[in-house]
């Protein structure tokens, strides 16, 4: 065979190569089965305030086309923007107290909330809470009757969070959404069942992603992670009671959980009875989607004192491990 005749085989088995291929069933699963940042079905939305900087962030766990579960950070201004979080229509007709930030003995305002609204300046671009109060005042000498007025404040974001007057809009879950990448502070891709003890514990606890797969990677089990949620939890505790009690069940010491009766565990056994007194409280609630919703807050007080694990990846503060959260029934 000569050269001018291999040449044109060569071509043909290239060809009928290419075809096949884009036939193949695996070559079909390769195109289905990509991911793209920002891009799925909403799971869960939350807000975390940093402890140092106080700037709060919007939290965002979808889930993209490859099944794999993706939590977004991005500027709580974007949040508000892709109206992911919205103001809390519930506190409309409540008495509420507006205190003075630059002065904690004054007040901005004392009344019953008439109204919220997102507010962005023309020039600066920058986004603040306008709320009305109307206030009766109180100087008003008799026998003049005081006449309610309206009191217009605005308050910058990060202050209405604290006051409980912005919070995610529950109607988003299970939406599909598309975040530009360009806004993405953070993304994580999580696994199944770190996704779920996230989406169900981490708005309540603080806990992040790759903190769940620190004690994952650490040995800990998914169920026990669990249970070790819902104890921090229904202590008042966060992240760091998370930390505590994990790092007690892999010394065995148990002497820095002190329980709301002020007593000390002496083992697992102790702490899961004392705390743990719903029998719904398990993984499997959780991952069958039929636990309760936690309350953002804690049941109770937070308690002291705490340690932190170390080593293994999972000590607290190094982004690698720590969580918040209760359980549902």
């Amino acid at each position: 065979m000569n050269r001018n005749k291999i040449i044109p085989i060569l071509m043909m088995a290239a060809m009928l190569a290419t075809v096949f291929a884009a036939r193949s069933p695996s070559a079909a699963l390769a195109a289905t089965g990509t991911s793209t940042l920002g891009s799925g079905t909403i799971l869960n939305i939350g807000l975390n305030t940093d402890p140092v900087t106080k700037i709060t962030s919007g939290v965002v766990t979808l889930l993209d086309e490859s099944g794999a579960s993706q939590k977004i950070t991005i500027s709580l201004e974007s949040a508000i923007t892709l109206k992911l979080v919205i103001p809390n229509a519930e506190m409309v007709a409540k008495t509420i107290v507006i205190p003075d930030p630059a002065d904690a003995t004054k007040e901005l305002a004392n009344g019953t909330l008439k109204s919220l609204e997102f507010v962005t300046a023309t020039l600066t671009e920058i986004t603040t809470l306008a709320v009305v109060v109307t206030v009766v005042p109180t100087d008003v000498v008799p026998p003049a009757v005081a006449t309610p007025v309206d009191v217009l404040v605005s308050l910058d974001l990060e202050q209405a969070v604290a006051l409980g007057m912005i919070i995610p809009d529950p109607t988003m879950v299970t939406t599909a959404i598309v975040i530009d990448p360009t806004l993405i502070i953070k993304s994580i891709t999580l696994v199944k069942g770190t996704t779920a003890l996230d989406t169900y514990f981490g708005t309540a606890l603080g806990l992040t992603g790759d903190e769940l797969a620190a004690y994952k990677a650490a040995g800990f089990g998914y169920g026990e992670i669990a249970q070790a949620c819902w104890m921090a939890y229904n202590l008042g505790g966060d992240a760091t009671l998370l930390n505590t009690i994990l790092t007690a069940k892999k010394s065995g010491d148990f002497s820095t959980i002190v329980l709301p009766d002020r007593s000390t565990p002496k083992n697992w056994g102790q702490l899961r009875k004392a705390v743990l007194t719903d029998p719904h409280q398990n993984l499997g609630q959780i991952m069958s989607g039929h636990a309760d919703p936690l309350a953002t807050t804690p049941p109770t007080g937070p308690v002291t004192p705490l340690t932190t694990m170390q080593g293994n990846g999972n000590s607290h503060g190094n982004g690698n491990g720590h969580g918040h959260g209760k359980g549902g029934k």
